[in-house]
């Protein structure tokens, strides 16, 4: 016999760096648009660094975007028990951490695409 009333799937929460750097101003833009789309729910990185409490905790996947090789974001969230299902780099997908200057928009569109792809699994559906 079929559940009548299912569990709800766990909500997928997204962190991410948002450094001064292309690639974590990039990995912010990534993470938000996740959260537009409906397909994560964006959770503030800085909250859980500063030990408020309202952030932490999650029942589903936990993703963590960071801009460069440090994945700082990850670090940090770990450090403060949240334990992460996925962990993405951007500074892996060719684009080369710079400050002072944004990702192109086509630059945007190829690694959101990548990002998108490697996260499906984890990522509700809309």
């Amino acid at each position: 016999m079929e559940n009548a009333n299912p569990e709800p799937a766990a909500k997928v929460t997204v962190y991410a760096c948002s450094g001064a750097s292309n690639l974590g101003q990039l990995a912010n833009q990534i993470a938000l648009r996740l959260d537009r789309l409906g397909l994560a729910d964006l959770a503030c990185a800085t909250e859980v660094g500063a030990e408020d409490g309202s952030e932490q905790g999650s029942n589903g996947p936990v993703l963590a975007i960071s801009g460069c090789t440090s994945a700082c974001c990850a670090a940090m969230l770990e450090r403060h028990g949240i334990d992460v299902s996925r962990s993405v780099i951007l500074a892996e997908r060719g684009i080369a951490k710079a400050k002072h200057v944004l990702v192109d928009e086509d630059s945007t569109e190829r690694v959101f695409g990548q990002v998108l792809a490697e996260l499906a699994p984890f990522l509700e559906k809309p």
